[in-house]
């Protein structure tokens, strides 16, 4: 009964770790769907506030598409470096707007409004 018990006791965290990774290639493969599939949106993000956690820090960016809007964490060295208040240049897709690219190089006025369903292609 006790080898039994600890048989047992050994294949859970083995059946967890399992779970894990069959977590993480879905995780994986739902990313390469969208990013093959989905349409590709741009639009302005804004560095909004600053963010700690137990792991990293880094900067929230905030961005809209079709009347909602979005707030996601940003860690990059190039994120981190960027002033609150900066306005970049994203692309994300259009099936899952989480998934995002900023692009930290083309820096957006104040002055240019975004259409409410961004654009099909980078605004000149």
């Amino acid at each position: 009964m006790l080898k039994e018990e600890i048989n047992y006791n050994l294949s859970i965290p083995k059946l967890m770790w399992v779970a894990l990774i069959v977590l993480a290639f879905a995780f994986l493969i739902y990313r390469a769907v969208i990013v093959k599939t989905s349409e590709k949106v741009y639009s302005v993000a804004t560095l909004v506030e600053h963010y700690n956690d137990s792991k990293t820090f880094g900067k929230v960016i905030k961005y809209h598409f079709d009347g909602k809007s979005y707030t996601q964490n940003c860690n990059s060295n190039e994120c981190r470096n960027a002033k609150i208040g900066k306005r970049f240049l994203i692309h994300f897709y259009k099936d899952d707007p989480k998934f995002y690219n900023l692009y930290y190089e083309i820096i957006v006025p104040d002055s240019i409004t975004v259409p409410i369903l961004g654009w099909d292609e980078i605004p000149l």
